[in-house]
């Protein structure tokens, strides 16, 4: 019996279905890694974008601090300036302020810094100007920190209005300078509100960001476990094997040395099992495409 016609007719038709089973997988793989490159690149606006808000929250938040601190200390000015009552007393009295004890550290050590230097530079003068611009002009040296003349001019103030006075009267002393520096009100500081305002929309960006985010990392994980791929090329396999691999070392079939018969049973066996694999594969394919996902 010569088989050759029937091993040439599996080997054929074998090759055909994988090359229709490979084109599809290859259609699937080049689409996931379209996908894949896809959202790798909307993580990448996503992680720029995240790094942008951020560092500029971290400015906007620094700023916001600052003058939270600054109003701290211009409320509690005269015993952080007399350093007579420890910083985590004042904390604990003090009802408006919002910032923690650690926050408030550094900024109270900045002012101290201020204040002493202050104290050092006004020594040095027999009589000193009420206004801060007027001494600073006078100084033959430059301040240590030139950018924070707010916090100079808070200290020197202080400074100032502790200075004795004369009183026109020996028997009541002068109000105004009693309560000059009590009263005195920092202006609006309409920048202030407007960075508040910043932050809350930063915060809220930065929110909607990470889960943006989140969604693109889960998508990610899921493109990283494709459905049908790894199955489809264990289908691809073993069709091969026991439809092209198997059949080709038998050619050129020797005439009456085999048991043909049975060889006949073997290739047409192991073809139809090749045709049930790779069909069914076909079939659960188009079953998980069209299926509805019930959410």
């Amino acid at each position: 019996m010569n088989l050759e016609v029937l091993i040439s007719t599996i080997v054929t038709s074998t090759a055909a279905l994988i090359a229709i089973i490979g084109g599809f997988l290859v259609s699937r793989v080049i689409t996931l890694s379209s996908e894949q490159n896809v959202i790798n690149r909307k993580r990448r606006e996503l992680n720029n974008e995240i790094n942008a808000k951020r560092d500029s929250l971290s400015q906007v938040t620094e700023y916001i601090i600052s003058e939270d601190a600054l109003d701290f200390i211009s409320d509690n000015l005269g015993e952080l300036s007399e350093d007579e009552l420890p910083l985590k007393y004042i904390h604990k009295e003090d009802r408006y302020t919002e910032l923690t004890l650690e926050q408030l550290e550094p900024y109270v050590e900045l002012y101290n810094f201020i204040f002493n230097e202050l104290q050092t530079l006004t020594s040095e003068f027999r009589s000193l100007p009420s206004d801060f611009d007027d001494f600073k002009k006078r100084l033959t040296i430059e301040l240590s920190l030139p950018k924070k003349l707010d916090w100079y001019e808070l200290a020197y103030d202080f400074i100032y209005e502790s200075l004795p006075k004369k009183s026109n009267n020996s028997f009541f002393p002068d109000i105004t300078t009693l309560t000059s520096f009590q009263n005195r009100i920092r202006p609006v500081n309409h920048y202030y509100h407007n960075q508040v305002k910043i932050k809350e929309q930063l915060e809220k960006e930065l929110a909607v960001l990470n889960l943006q985010k989140a969604e693109q990392d889960k998508i990610l994980t899921e493109y990283g476990k494709p459905n049908g791929v790894w199955s489809g090329l264990i289908v691809l396999i073993y069709s091969s094997i026991v439809g092209i691999a198997y059949p080709i070392t038998l050619l050129p079939y020797p005439m009456n040395t085999y048991n043909d018969s049975f060889t006949k049973t073997v290739l047409i066996t192991l073809f139809l099992s090749e045709l049930v694999v790779l069909f069914g594969y076909l079939i659960l394919a188009m079953k998980n495409l069209t299926k509805d996902d019930k959410l």
